[in-house]
């Protein structure tokens, strides 16, 4: 059964701006990593926005971590073959950026859509702090 959120965003805020199928379907597969994230750990994140506790720093952290990883097709982590040196598992930082893009964009749309009317100053600000906090999550030195 398709996820009613994620599709309402991906219909309404990424081909409603007339953009093309492989941005509709990266924008999928970047709430699928937050979705993944969230479901391993136990969060039910509409929940959690409706009672207003958003992502804490060490979770933004968490998540930036997760849209690093290369993934299979099949939405879980890759695994690389054993090549007598350290394969990289990591995907290129366009594609971090672009990833925790769509994932700060559906949160605040969710936040948006769940809270509505509801939304004091207090709560869009916070808001506002995990969409900049995704988007400009520092990505620690690769050694």
């Amino acid at each position: 059964m398709p996820l009613f959120y994620p599709n309402l965003f991906v219909t309404t805020q990424v081909r409603n701006r007339s953009l093309s199928a492989a941005s509709m379907n990266a924008a999928s597969a970047a709430i699928n990593v937050l979705l993944t994230y969230c479901s391993e750990r136990g969060v039910n994140l509409e929940s959690r926005i409706r009672e207003r506790r958003f992502f804490s720093p060490a979770e933004l952290d968490t998540i930036r971590d997760e849209c690093q990883k290369r993934r299979s097709k099949h939405g879980g982590a890759a695994v690389a073959p054993f090549r007598g040196r350290k394969a990289t598992q990591r995907i290129g930082a366009g594609s971090e950026y672009a990833r925790l893009t769509h994932v700060a964009n559906y949160v605040r749309w969710l936040s948006h859509t769940l809270l509505g009317s509801a939304i004091d100053t207090v709560a869009a600000r916070q808001i506002d702090q995990v969409h900049r906090g995704l988007i400009g999550r520092p990505t620690p030195p690769r050694f």
